[in-house]
């Protein structure tokens, strides 16, 4: 268990550079892969799935037509020529995102794999690769760098794409690439106040809203991956609309 804690918070410090390696490696003929399409279908399983989500909202917050999608919901969605899938898949070997974009093909869509693996299976599934940079020797560990690096890839697209929030984006880009030291600093401070505050056993409900319901999505799964407590992501609706959580005393 030590070995992998070890290997856990490896991947966690790469992020100092990592964040930073994938936003100057980002190729920016890519923009050109999405802005064409009427349609943009984000999917991925896990972690992949929150960036799906991300993915969904800074595209949305700049005019594009995204949504997010878990694999198995692509054979009831309809789509064309006109729709672009883009499969997150870090180590590029989730059977239920190949499957989805196998089946996204056959549909006439038009595919990407944002991968962290140019060599995984995912990448005989499209002639389109948006690749990471997360420093990272193995995909067998809380995927932490490859998690981050994939959203960043997307907020790099997003920021170079013309919208009222043009200008604001490419400022948090420039910050991201500068602040990662900073940034792992904070959050092992923020861990350490926060591992006071969990015990094992009782449930632990994670809320938010918007694109920050992403982190809770990331949360929940880190906590559970790790099984010091079981971990919820409230959705969205259940605490906007009742303003509480039907939870039991001591949660």
């Amino acid at each position: 268990m030590t070995e992998f804690l070890d290997s856990c918070y490896d991947v966690i410090k790469a992020q100092e550079r990592s964040i930073a390696d994938t936003i100057s490696s980002v190729d920016l003929q890519n923009i050109s892969d999405i802005t064409t399409k009427q349609r943009i279908v984000l999917i991925g399983a896990g972690d992949s799935y929150a960036v799906s989500e991300y993915g969904k909202w800074i595209f949305r917050s700049i005019g594009l037509n995204a949504i997010s999608l878990s694999p198995p919901e692509i054979m009831h969605f309809p789509m064309d020529s006109e729709t672009v899938v883009i499969g997150v898949t870090a180590s590029g070997r989730s059977f239920s995102t190949l499957d989805a974009l196998q089946k996204a093909r056959a549909k006439g869509a038009e595919t990407i794999v944002l991968t962290d693996d140019s060599d995984g299976k995912a990448s005989e599934e499209t002639s389109n690769l948006w690749v990471t940079k997360s420093n990272v020797d193995s995909y067998n560990v809380s995927p932490a760098s490859p998690t981050t690096t994939a959203m960043a890839y997307l907020l790099a697209i997003a920021s170079e794409m013309e919208s009222k929030l043009q200008t604001n984006l490419q400022s948090d880009v420039k910050q991201l690439i500068k602040i990662g030291k900073k940034m792992i600093e904070w959050a092992e401070h923020e861990g350490k106040v926060i591992a006071k505050l969990v015990v094992p056993g009782p449930p632990l409900y994670i809320i938010s809203d918007g694109p920050n319901h992403v982190a809770a999505q990331i949360g929940m799964m880190k906590f559970n991956e790790f099984a010091v407590v079981k971990g919820f992501a409230a959705l969205r609706e259940d605490f906007c609309h009742h303003q509480n959580l039907s939870i039991n005393d001591e949660d």
